[in-house]
C-alpha cells in the first residue's frame, strides 16, 4: 500500500479520490472479516458458557456403544453436510460439538482434527455442491491466464 502511494506520488497521479477509494475497499473487507470472526466466536462460545458442550460430551460416550462407531458417525455427518454446505460454515457449527465428544471418547485431538479435515475436504469435492472443485478451477484458470 505504501509502495503504491509512493509510486503514484512519483508519477504525479496521487489524487484524493482514488486514494480514498483504495483505502476504503480494504477497510470494508477487513470490517466484514472482523464481524464474521467475532460472530463465529460468539456462536462457538455460547454453548460452552451454557454447559451444553459438557452435557453432550458426558451423554454420548455411554449411549451409542463403540467409540469407533461414534467417530464414524461424526465423520459421516461432516462428510454429508459438506456435500451441501460450505466447509467454513460446517466448521463454525461443528467445532464446539465434536472435540469434547472426541476427548470424552479418549481420541487423540490431533488425529481427530486431521481426520475431520480429510472428511470435510472430501465432502467438499463431491457432488452436489463441489465447492472445492469450483475454487480450484478458478485458481487454475487464473494462473493459466497469467
Amino acid at each position: 500500500m505504501v509502495g503504491a502511494i509512493f509510486t503514484a506520488a512519483i508519477f504525479r497521479q496521487l489524487t484524493v479520490t482514488p486514494s480514498g477509494q483504495s483505502l476504503k475497499q480494504p477497510a470494508d473487507i477487513a470490517s466484514m472479516v472482523l464481524s464474521i470472526r467475532a460472530s463465529s466466536t460468539m456462536f462457538s462460545q455460547c454453548p460452552a458458557f451454557s454447559g451444553a458442550t459438557s452435557n453432550l460430551a458426558s451423554i454420548v460416550p455411554g449411549s451409542a456403544g463403540q467409540p469407533v462407531f461414534i467417530l464414524l458417525m461424526m465423520m459421516t455427518i461432516a462428510f454429508v453436510f459438506c456435500m451441501v454446505i460450505d466447509q467454513v460454515a460446517l466448521m463454525v457449527v461443528v467445532i464446539w460439538i465434536d472435540p469434547p465428544i472426541a476427548e470424552a471418547l479418549s481420541f487423540d485431538p490431533i488425529r481427530f482434527g486431521l481426520l475431520m479435515l480429510v472428511y470435510v475436504t472430501i465432502g467438499g469435492m463431491t457432488p452436489p455442491y463441489l465447492s472445492m472443485r469450483k475454487r480450484l478451477q478458478a485458481v487454475i484458470c487464473q494462473s493459466a491466464r497469467a
